[in-house]
């Protein structure tokens, strides 16, 4: 191929026989397959939550529907890593809503930390979700030359999706990430290979 297969619906791609199907790039420059779910509304966190709670109350539900993701995203700092002046390490989670019952949404899991709203900012994203299934296919590119090369990118990379299936896949040869799944919801990565991601500065082979 010669640029990214690109789907924002629904993708299933599973090939039948012993032989995978192999998607081939000649170089490092695209991600070959990038599958992306629908931006929603956004609102933000209108009462303090609770851990361990389900119920979330918002300040709008105005577009917000059951089988969409909620995306929880805090002004303040995650415990673990707490770098002041980074945005990408902020306490968040993500959710599955059940229901939605005036400006309350209903969860299928219960939330993951407390949030204080008198201290700090929450705010909630959600997006119509994609669902993917890959089965019994290999994703191939070349090598880029070694370490300082900045050509580095991923072979499969999947956004918003829910229940997003990765069965007997290999990745082979990108050197950012051999599979990248951001804000998936449910994800199972069965057997398959991802080799080589790693291999130019720090890449992973699956990172969620």
């Amino acid at each position: 191929i010669t640029s990214s297969l690109i789907s924002s619906n629904n993708v299933s791609i599973d090939v039948s026989g012993a032989g995978k199907a192999v998607i081939y790039e000649n170089g490092q420059t695209f991600v070959p397959l990038k599958f992306t779910g629908q931006t929603g509304p956004s609102t933000t966190l209108a009462s303090s939550q609770q851990i361990n709670t389900r119920r979330w109350q918002v300040a709008s539900t105005n577009g917000i529907q059951p089988g969409m993701l909620m995306e929880v995203k805090s002004s303040a700092s995650w415990y673990c890593d707490p770098r002041p002046l980074s945005t990408d390490t902020r306490k968040s989670e993500l959710h599955y809503v059940l229901k939605v019952d005036g400006n309350d949404i209903y969860t299928e899991g219960p939330a993951n930390d407390g949030y204080d709203v008198n201290v700090e900012t929450v705010a909630i994203n959600f997006y119509s979700p994609i669902r993917v299934s890959l089965k019994n296919i290999k994703v191939l590119g070349v090598l880029p030359a070694a370490a300082p090369s900045s050509l580095r990118t991923a072979g499969i990379e999947i956004r918003n999706g829910v229940d997003v299936l990765l069965e007997d896949v290999d990745v082979e040869n990108f050197a950012r990430h051999g599979a990248f799944l951001i804000g998936c919801y449910n994800p199972t990565v069965l057997r398959g290979s991802y080799r080589n991601a790693n291999y130019v500065n720090t890449g992973y082979g699956i990172q969620f």
